[in-house]
Parts: structure tokens; C-alpha cells; sequence
């Protein structure tokens, strides 16, 4: 259960990051990325580096298009 709790606190922590409309504003300026696009791309971008923040090391991409955001 604890695990848990630690993963969603960790998720939580970077989708409240201060800095994703900097990140979408990007994506939509260097890849000609529609808003919708990068609403659609920004969970799955931030699930993997909750992985990541959580310890998983070696991971690839989910998709080419996460990979832009």
C-alpha cells in the first residue's frame, strides 16, 4: 500500500510542475504540435518520468510522438 501512496505523490509532483505550459508552448512551436495534440501527449509523457523518478532505469519511449513533448 505504501508503494502505492508513493507513486501516486510522485505522478502528482510532476503533474503539478509549474512549467508545462512552457513545455506545451514548445512542442506546438518546434513540432507544429496542435494544443489538443499535446493534451493528449502530456499524461503519457508524464507517467514515464514517474517511472523514472520511481526508480525504473533503461526505459524506451513509449512513442515517437511522446518522445517530442
Amino acid at each position: 500500500m505504501q508503494t502505492a501512496l508513493m507513486t501516486n505523490q510522485i505522478l502528482a509532483a510532476i503533474q503539478n510542475w509549474e512549467h508545462w505550459q512552457e513545455i506545451q508552448l514548445g512542442a506546438e512551436k518546434e513540432y507544429a504540435m496542435p494544443k489538443e495534440e499535446v493534451e493528449k501527449l502530456l499524461p503519457e509523457y508524464q507517467k514515464f518520468m514517474g517511472l523514472i523518478a520511481h526508480g525504473h532505469r533503461g526505459l524506451g519511449m513509449f512513442s515517437a510522438e511522446v518522445d517530442k513533448i
